[in-house]
């Protein structure tokens, strides 16, 4: 699980990326809460927040790696509140 309050920098991280690389999360409905992009090291951060800077609530959500157009890994994430 991932809490922004205990993780260190307050981010649950993905990587490391290749240039081009994307990750998506979303709810277990399939709604898109955030599309995130690698920085320069390849690394992908999400700090709990949605786009408009809300907080996501807490509970599991989906997340997938897509590399030009394809998943190439996915995974579940619980988010603690």
């Amino acid at each position: 699980p991932f809490s922004p309050r205990i993780a260190l920098g307050g981010e649950v991280k993905f990587g490391p990326l290749e240039p081009g690389d994307h990750v998506e999360i979303f709810t277990l409905a399939g709604e898109r809460v955030v599309s995130l992009d690698p920085d320069s090291m390849g690394v992908a951060r999400w700090n709990g927040l949605t786009p408009s800077g809300a907080q996501a609530v807490g509970g599991l959500y989906f997340f997938v790696v897509v590399r030009q157009g394809a998943p190439v890994a996915r995974g579940k994430l619980g988010l603690l509140r």
